[in-house]
């Protein structure tokens, strides 16, 4: 298929969202997927493209391309390359663009996108009957020579993708249509990801043909390595932390407890894993973290002290730091754990001065009745331990 208006079929059918966008960010053309998307963001043939894709304009002229642009389309993610059209200058003129249609998409127009288009025919084992200049730096190939020396779905396809290729391949006839993420060898021996698409287009009285785009997502894909990689020692922090992590919902029902919250608490994670129990606080700290849990949702941090129940009925003292985040599209609360030490020798210290005013409360009477200053000392030994035997016999003395 060599002539335009097959290139313009192609460009108009192919699930792939292609427009064409001025230096001023007005939508001069689309075909039908992308005016799908972008209509569902207010945006129309003549209309200014939505502001993320504004901004990637400049350093698209400038470089030739820019980084993937995200948009949301209705709880729809789609990704976008902004890629600069050589010899295409697109100026305002006497304050109005000319607008084409939907199909006016020309070869030079698909041959400067980040993509191959191609057309195959069913009847001749998927036989590639046209392809466009984006599969040179694919494959490393020119158009005429993949056509004299490659098949589309043939050798090149990296061994351990060839049975879901050949199984999504086969499904074309009977879906109408194939989206599939493969590795293919480079001319210079490399393998790239490839994002293949394609769509089956029946015209009356014609034989069917298979219209599709191959895109290069080698970066993308390296991207979602690193993102793996990341989110693996993200993980594996999380989950080996010497501090409780704990995630709340605005009900202060436990959404993720790490390990450490797990021992502490003694809860497994079948106990928690639905959502279905609270963190369990002490009814005597119930008010100051209920304090604390709102000022986190209203966007503040927030902390405070708590006493902890145990699932064997014991407890224990905690600082518990408090911010808020989103997470799978809800308000969520995330809370650091930590022992509260500074409690423990409070009261550790309120103890000893409670059994040392008990013991010099004995010493006085054991004064009182006479006892010798020796045994004062041996007494006041068998209670504490090793201590300064000059402090308590002045202790003594004194008394």
């Amino acid at each position: 298929m060599s002539d335009i208006s097959g290139q313009h079929t192609i460009a108009e059918k192919v699930p792939n969202p292609v427009a064409m966008v001025s230096r001023d960010g007005t939508l001069i053309s689309s075909n039908m997927e992308a005016g799908r998307i972008l209509k569902t963001l207010g945006c129309e043939v003549g209309s200014r493209v939505p502001e993320c894709i504004l901004y990637s304009i400049p350093e698209a002229l400038k470089s030739g391309s820019s980084d993937i642009v995200e948009l949301n389309c209705g709880g729809e993610v789609v990704q976008f390359t902004i890629v600069a059209l050589p010899g295409k200058q697109l100026s305002q003129s006497s304050g109005r663009h000319e607008h084409k249609g939907p199909a006016d998409v020309n070869s030079p127009f698909l041959n400067s996108l980040p993509m191959a288009f191609y057309s195959t025919k069913i009847s001749e084992d998927f036989m590639v009957t046209w392809i466009s200049d984006g599969i040179t730096p694919i494959t490393g190939l020119s158009p005429n020579q993949f056509l004299r020396s490659e098949r589309l779905w043939g050798p090149s396809i990296h061994p351990d993708d060839e049975k879901r290729v050949e199984e999504a391949i086969n499904g074309i006839t009977s879906k109408g249509q194939m989206s599939i993420e493969y590795r293919r060898k480079h001319a210079d021996g490399h393998y790239i990801w490839v994002l293949d698409q394609a769509y089956m287009i029946c015209a009356p009285g014609k034989e069917p043909i298979i219209a599709g785009t191959m895109m290069d997502i080698d970066r993308r894909k390296q991207l979602e390595r690193t993102l793996m990689d990341h989110n693996e020692f993200l993980g594996n922090l999380v989950e080996g932390s010497s501090e409780g992590i704990v995630v709340l919902d605005e009900t202060a029902h436990i959404l993720y407890l790490n390990p450490f919250m797990c021992r502490a608490l003694g809860l497994k994670v079948h106990q928690w894993l639905r959502g279905l129990i609270e963190l369990p606080i002490d009814s005597r700290d119930a008010k100051r973290t209920t304090e604390a849990l709102g000022k986190a949702l209203r966007g503040k941090q927030a902390s405070c002290g708590v006493r902890l129940r145990t699932a064997d009925g014991g407890g224990g003292r905690y600082r518990l730091c408090l911010s808020r985040f989103e997470w799978l599209k809800r308000n969520c609360i995330l809370g650091v754990v930590v022992r509260d030490r500074q409690n423990d020798e409070e009261r550790s210290l309120k103890k000893e001065k409670a059994y040392m005013k008990r013991l010099l409360i004995k010493v006085e009477r054991m004064v009182a009745r006479g006892i010798q200053k020796d045994a004062i000392i041996v007494t006041i030994h068998k209670g504490l331990g090793a201590i300064d035997r000059t402090g308590l016999t002045l202790i003594a003395g004194q008394k």
